[in-house]
């Protein structure tokens, strides 16, 4: 792999990647690629009474313990973008009515990433309170005590106000509310307009199981709110007129979909695209594009709609396409490891008889005892969170590279490292034809 700045690692490696269609290659993704700060406890995920109070906690007094175990990324999607991430993984929300309108009064200053790596210093540590810092932690502690007041007394009727696509409002969440659709979706254009060679992934999808769902409005919604910020950058498919009015990959089962069962995609098959069948999947997949196709068509994200949707033509992006999760659900570095190259190991005919579109979720799931655990240990000024643990899953990865990867797209992981990154992304400098079986061994780094 050309070596060079992360912003430009597939415009640098062009001859390389040029006729390579994005089921070929393997992506070094960000999970939770939206958890990089808190929004003001004034910006709210919908939801019943108890979990915007919740929510309003983590995003204000509760944050020096909550943020660690909240946030997955350091930098904002730009500067993901810029270290090399080219497969994004955002989780959306609506947002609450009641607490979107208080956000313009005395709310609570947002974490921002700076503040958020403070929170946390290098690996986990809370910094002490210097002068000043108990009242200042106690005014943020009664306006937080406020807001949760107006949270409970304003539970009746929010949901009403949500329920037509216009207007909606959509947060990018990870259990609490951590940026706004709309500038992530800034991020990603300013992105591609200074790197004209380079192609992003996008998996759009409704982040946790127990939040407000979404309908076919709100997913419709969402995806118009994306084709309007990122206009001709969305790719078009050949033959479907000029880039901005591109044609959708066929929407097979969309409405069966959105019956089923919301559950965790723990495992292959399992999860909002369940119902798609394997033609269907076959037929998409034939038709992703290469990335010198994208980057001469202009149209250089890919974005994967996984929300419930009307059926029907949805220029530029590919919905229900079935690109899912590989997921460990596992609370250690070692288990997460162990489960992923299972699942990659076991499912390697079917990504291929079937053309099942896959990525793996490299991230560790916290438990209550290990949730219990980083409130002690932070109380004692130790390290905790994910981020020590994103460091361990991390060092793991040169493994996980050793496994028969064809048809996975990317690896999504918690706080990458420039150096995993660039391990992910040496994988499509060999093999041909997207077989990259046991390249990774060959690395070393």
């Amino acid at each position: 792999m050309a070596e060079g700045p992360l912003g430009d690692i597939i415009g640098a490696n062009y001859a390389a990647l040029a006729d390579k269609r994005l089921d070929e290659l393997l992506l070094a993704g960000t999970h939770d690629s939206g958890a990089y700060q808190l929004l003001p406890a004034g910006t709210l995920p919908a939801g019943p009474a108890w979990q915007r109070a919740l929510c309003a906690a983590v995003q204000s007094v509760a944050a020096p313990c909550a943020a660690p175990w909240v946030l997955t990324q350091t930098t904002g999607v730009q500067g993901q973008l810029e270290a090399g991430v080219r497969f994004l993984d955002m989780r959306i929300s609506l947002a609450a009515a009641e607490a979107t309108a208080t956000a313009g009064a005395a709310a609570p200053q947002h974490i921002t990433p700076a503040s958020s790596a403070m929170l946390r210093g290098t690996a986990g540590m809370v910094p002490v309170v210097g002068e000043g810092g108990c009242e200042e932690r106690k005014a943020l502690r009664q306006s937080c005590c406020s807001l949760v007041a107006l949270q409970l007394s304003g539970a009746a009727g929010h949901g009403a106000r949500q329920q037509t696509a216009g207007g909606c409002t959509f947060l990018v969440t990870h259990l609490a509310a951590c940026a706004t659709f709309g500038a992530v979706l800034s991020d990603l254009r300013s992105f591609l307009e200074a790197h004209e060679m380079e192609v992003v992934v996008v998996r759009l999808c409704a982040d946790w199981d127990h939040r407000e769902s979404l309908g076919e409005a709100q997913g419709d919604a969402a995806v118009a709110q994306a084709r309007v910020a990122l206009g001709n950058l969305l790719y078009a498919q050949h033959g479907a007129g000029s880039a901005g009015t591109a044609v959708a990959v066929a929407q097979h089962g969309c409405r069966q979909v959105q019956q089923a069962p919301r559950r965790r995609p723990n495992h292959p098959g399992v999860g909002c695209a369940a119902g798609v069948d394997s033609q269907a999947r076959s037929t998409q997949r034939q038709q992703l594009p290469s990335v010198r196709e994208m980057v001469e068509s202009g149209g250089r994200v890919a974005l994967f709609v996984e929300l419930p949707c009307s059926p029907g033509p949805a220029p530029g992006v590919f919905v229900h396409a079935g690109l899912q999760p590989y997921w460990a659900d596992d609370p250690t570095p070692t288990g997460t490891l162990q489960r992923l190259a299972e699942l990659i190991r076991t499912d390697a005919e079917a990504r291929r008889t079937h053309q099942r579109l896959r990525f793996a979720a490299m991230a560790v799931t916290p438990t209550a005892g290990s949730v219990a655990a980083g409130a002690l240990a932070w109380m004692g000024g130790m390290p905790f969170g994910l981020e020590p643990l994103a460091a361990q899953t991390n060092a793991l990865v040169p493994r996980l590279l050793q496994g028969d990867l064809e048809g996975l797209m990317a690896v999504s992981l918690d706080f990458p490292s420039e150096s995993v990154v660039r391990q992910i992304m040496s994988v499509n400098m060999g093999g041909a034809g997207g077989v990259r079986k046991g390249v990774g061994a060959q690395l070393g780094a």
